[in-house]
């Protein structure tokens, strides 16, 4: 390993031997690195994703949007393998990111690991949340139809244009609404009435786009998709577009400086063009969620900003105790790693608050174990804290 010999041991708390053995199994070619700026980047295909790790080699940081850098903060195997193509290639803009890496300023991570949280102007579920929504990855919002998915989710749009004295982030939101809710007469002027006029008195910008089909959606994030049907089978075309970084919601984000970015709802498009009966498809659908979800991290890590995902559950229907699973199963569950469940009330929760009550589940939260609080969907208000 004479590339780790010549940092002097100085990547070793970063990493691990056998993460060094498995960047060598890695087969990078150079069509698959390009150089941007002061960045080197590669697209590594794993499965049905590309991992996109990269290297500034004039800060010493480094990124890459797998789940070992991601969640850990390791210098992950994607990171080590290109290292050892840029030792190999180019010796000059490796060397530089060495001495980069050995000044005592170098922070020796990426620069645009979570900064901060967004608020859900919910004291109950930031405190539920350690903080509320964490910046540069992507949270879903799992529950049955109608139980207050997208109320939560305009919510921390609005929150978002609030100053971070009042735990927003001063900055507009985009919101990606693919069942037109929004498109409905009068609704979007009664949700600003709602929280603009009657709950924040506050004016904020919230950009809708409504992309209808899985196409469109795919498109948005750089990516080609083609959906071949037969009587029993849907088989998806995945293309790459270009670098996500060009993509236009990147080119959106760039020009009006997102601090979160809402899809509402990733459950639409995956039922009505990659069904899951009959049981042929499970296969296609878990293609298209992991390519997609690979670009939502892309944005997310590379822009340090919040993200929502709202998705249906799917109920069994002989466990009355069953909190539902997001339609999708595994898949869906190994690429949502922040889950917030919005639940139907107890009785005693009903009581109280009758049709609004509700309660959120910290289902899966790295670090933390489930927990639920109760709240009260307000009517005109949104998302409330209950009266202790």
């Amino acid at each position: 390993m004479p590339i780790f010999d010549e940092i002097d041991g100085k990547l070793i708390p970063y990493s691990s031997l056998e993460r060094m053995v498995a960047a060598l199994s890695i087969e990078l070619r150079d069509a698959n690195v390009s150089e941007t700026g002061t960045k080197l980047g590669a697209k590594i295909k794993s499965q049905d994703r590309t991992i996109t790790p990269t290297i500034n080699y004039k800060s010493g940081e480094w990124n890459c949007s797998c789940e070992d850098f991601h969640y850990k903060k390791l210098m992950c195997k994607h990171v080590c393998s290109l290292l050892f193509w840029a030792k190999e290639k180019k010796n000059d803009l490796f060397m530089s990111f060495i001495t980069a890496l050995g000044r005592p300023d170098a922070d020796r991570v990426s620069s645009v690991m979570p900064t901060g949280y967004l608020s859900t102007q919910s004291k109950t579920i930031d405190e539920l949340t350690r903080g509320g929504l964490p910046l540069s990855i992507v949270t879903g919002f799992v529950g049955d139809p109608k139980i207050g998915k997208t109320w939560l989710a305009y919510q921390v749009a609005v929150s978002c244009n609030l100053p971070k004295e009042q735990g927003g982030l001063g900055k507009p939101a985009l919101y990606l609404n693919t069942e037109a809710d929004f498109l409905k007469p009068g609704v979007q002027d009664r949700f600003r009435e709602f929280f603009e006029t009657m709950r924040f008195k506050q004016k904020y910008t919230i950009d809708f786009l409504f992309p209808r089909s899985a196409v469109m959606l795919f498109e948005l994030f750089g990516l080609g998709l083609e959906l071949k049907k037969t009587e029993k089978k849907v088989t998806p075309s995945i293309w790459d577009e270009g670098d996500p970084m060009e993509s236009p919601v990147a080119a959106l984000q760039r020009r009006r400086g997102y601090g979160l970015i809402i899809v509402d709802s990733m459950t639409n498009i995956m039922k009505k063009e990659v069904p899951v009966p009959p049981n042929q498809n499970i296969s296609s659908r878990a293609a298209c969620i992991n390519t997609l979800w690979g670009r939502f991290e892309n944005i997310v890590e590379n822009f340090g900003v919040a993200m929502v995902v709202t998705h249906h559950i799917t109920k069994d229907p002989t466990n009355d105790r069953s909190f539902g699973d997001p339609y999708g199963g595994d898949t869906i569950m190994y690429n949502m790693k922040h889950v917030l469940h919005i639940l139907a009330p107890t009785k005693d929760i009903y009581d109280l608050y009758g049709q609004g009550a509700r309660r959120v589940m910290r289902a899966r939260w790295p670090g933390l174990l489930p927990t639920q609080v109760p709240v009260n969907l307000a009517p005109n208000m949104g998302f409330m804290d209950v009266k202790s």
